[in-house]
């Protein structure tokens, strides 16, 4: 029995659609004075809602007592489209338990609301700690810098997850990523390890720059991470090797070596910033250098060297090697002995008569 001049079911399901279809419609706080019974006609009716409402909806979902969960996701994905600040805000709502589905919603949300998403994503119930790690490498290959800044928000547990998702933070903006690296709040030191080289390797003068931020504490692993980072970029490198923080010596030494051999010129440029104390260690780091390329004959007066007999070791070898250039650039050594001199001018001349003497 229904009272007199009170609308049949089907015409207030056609009212509530007409309700639903306004711009910014808030009828979903009003759906249940339509008192519609029919369930699909209800799920037709959020989805119109959605559409032209999407926070109004979120907000009120529970309004319309909508139970199948296929149903809420399908709204759930319209509402984000529609306005995904005001959905996201209120996604848990929803009720949606489907974890996969959640990832498809959250994908969606990324694309139109990238910050939202991610400031809101611990707000979204999601417990599956894949799903969680899909949608952060999902935000992190859309904006690197956000998601590292968010990073903690998804609470991800697995550090060898975490450094999945640094890579590819990394892949696309390696600066930002080493430069809040310590907001990704990881205690692992091998994992940490892993992706500071990855990062030496994609970008060494932003990891040098930030190597710290790191808090890498075995001094043998920043030698590595150093050595990949001069492979690739041995200037920015060795300009920035202070901040690596190594203070033992024998890694300094060890590091200057590699250095010394890949590339010499910036070597021999950069080498007073290692901090190396012992003459006998620079006197083999020069050596290497020699071998590798005579600029550093150029600068030498740059290696800070005091020990004459150090010098003069190291003019000798550059005289066998080198014995041209070594006499263009004998002054830089400052040796001011002599016969010292004599010797070295010896050995270029054994190598070289006619190009020595003519600098003699």
């Amino acid at each position: 029995m229904r009272l007199a001049g009170f609308p049949l079911e089907p015409d207030r399901i056609e009212m509530a659609k007409a309700d639903a279809a306004r711009y910014r419609t808030t009828l979903s706080e009003r759906i249940k004075q339509y008192n519609i019974k029919d369930p699909n006609a209800l799920i037709e009716i959020a989805k119109i809602a959605a559409a032209n409402n999407g926070y109004d909806t979120s907000k009120n979902i529970g309004n319309f007592g909508i139970k199948d969960q296929s149903a809420l996701v399908e709204i759930a994905k319209i509402a984000v489209q529609n306005d995904t600040l005001g959905a996201v805000a209120n996604i848990k709502n929803y009720g949606i338990q489907d974890q996969a589905a959640l990832v498809e919603i959250a994908k969606i949300a990324i694309e139109r609301n990238f910050w939202c998403t991610v400031e809101t994503i611990s707000k979204w119930g999601i417990q599956d700690q894949a799903a969680l790690v899909e949608i952060a490498k999902t935000a992190a290959a859309k904006d690197p810098s956000r998601t590292s800044e968010h990073i903690q928000n998804f609470g991800i547990e697995n550090p060898a997850d975490l450094v999945e998702i640094a890579k590819i933070a990394i892949e696309r903006d390696c600066w930002y990523t080493v430069h809040t690296i310590s907001k990704w709040g990881i205690q692992d030191q091998a994992a940490l390890v892993e992706i500071a080289k990855f990062a030496a390797a994609k970008d060494p003068r932003s990891t040098s720059e930030h190597i710290q931020n790191f808090g890498i504490e075995n001094p043998a692993d920043l030698v590595e991470i150093a050595k990949i980072a001069v492979r690739k970029d041995p200037y920015n490198t060795l300009e920035r090797i202070k901040n690596y923080g190594i203070h033992d010596q024998a890694a300094l030494v060890e590091i200057a070596k590699f250095a010394a051999a890949e590339d010499p010129a910036p070597t021999s440029r950069h080498i007073h910033n290692f901090g190396i104390e012992n003459s006998a260690d620079l006197v083999k780091i020069a050596k290497i250098a020699i071998g590798s390329g005579s600029y550093c004959l150029e600068v030498i007066s740059k290696w800070g060297m005091q020990d004459q007999a150090a010098l003069v070791e190291i003019a000798k070898f550059a005289a066998a090697k080198d014995p041209r250039l070594t006499s263009e650039h004998i002054k830089n050594f400052g040796i001011e002995n002599p016969a010292d001199l004599v010797e070295i001018a010896k050995i270029a001349l054994s190598k070289s008569t006619f190009e020595v003497l003519k600098l003699i």
